[in-house]
């Protein structure tokens, strides 16, 4: 069965919306719904990174088993800038990066790494999370704090449990080498009743 082409004339419509579209402003995105809860790198992120991409029982990463999950999960990220990422990241030159590396890596301690955003782009898209926020991250703790401590004063822990001391301690019950118990007697081995207030 012959397939017959024909050349339509472009619609002008198409054309000025695609055009408005363009010269629209960018907007800022707004998240909806909860931010993602803040992880924990050396406990929560290093090891499922590893766990899902690197080879977990030597606990490293290299960038051709990065490549690899890319590929066999169809996700897109620049070859190039992977290249770049792993290149900085590799401080030792060893061809894979440790968990002590990957840290550094993503964390961003050193202000004069360049591809600290890019790394933590890469964790997320990696993870299958939105955004890969951090617990040590200053917003957090800013917001962590504010939430905790409202600003405006106000006592915390206003209703303390502790507003009148613990009731005593019933005493300790010790058996002997007879079986009997030694409440309310003073042994050679205890210390002395005016010891036991303190």
């Amino acid at each position: 069965m012959p397939l017959y082409f024909e050349e339509v004339a472009p619609d002008p419509k198409a054309k000025k919306e695609r055009d408005a579209k363009q010269q629209r402003p960018a907007i800022l995105v707004e998240r909806k719904g909860p931010p993602p809860a803040p992880m924990h790198l050396e406990s929560q992120v290093i090891p499922t990174l590893i766990r899902k991409v690197g080879d977990w029982k030597t606990g490293r990463i290299s960038q051709a088993m990065c490549e690899a999950y890319l590929d066999r999960h169809t996700l897109v990220f620049d070859r190039e800038l992977l290249t770049k990422l792993f290149k900085e990241a590799d401080y030792q030159k060893e061809g894979s990066l440790d968990t002590r590396a990957l840290t550094i890596a993503i964390a961003g301690r050193f202000p004069k790494r360049e591809h600290t955003p890019e790394w933590r782009l890469l964790t997320a898209l990696l993870l299958g999370l939105p955004e890969l926020v951090l617990t040590t991250d200053a917003e957090v703790t800013t917001l962590r704090t504010t939430h905790e401590r409202p600003v405006g004063g106000g006592t915390y822990n206003s209703g303390n449990f502790w507003d009148s001391p613990p009731p005593p301690l019933p005493p300790v019950r010790r058996r002997t080498g007879s079986g009997r118990s030694t409440v309310g007697k003073v042994t050679a081995h205890e210390p002395s009743p005016e010891w036991l207030d303190t």
